[in-house]
């Protein structure tokens, strides 16, 4: 399954927002990325409920932790990690 990110200069101001407590920062990266994060989880978990519940947790940890993200890989894989991650602690 191809992710589609957003492009980095873009990105980088969202997650200086996100850092910053900005909910437009938030909002864009939610509206971005949330389709591709369900389909995800949806894989994972053959389930709709849960792949909500999967992909709802993923955003909320993105609003209560800093974000570890290094640029190294593709901001899409590093969601993707996180959902995997929530997916398993069910």
């Amino acid at each position: 399954m191809a992710m589609n990110d957003m492009q980095p200069q873009e990105l980088q101001l969202a997650l200086q927002g996100l850092a910053a407590k900005d909910g437009d920062a938030y909002s864009k990266i939610y509206s971005h990325y949330r389709d591709q994060i369900y389909r995800f989880s949806r894989t994972l978990m053959r389930d709709d409920a849960t792949a909500e519940d999967v992909a709802g947790d993923v955003f909320y940890a993105l609003l209560r932790k800093p974000i570890n993200f290094n640029y190294r890989s593709k901001f899409s894989s590093y969601l993707c990690t996180i959902a995997r991650n929530k997916a398993v602690d069910l």
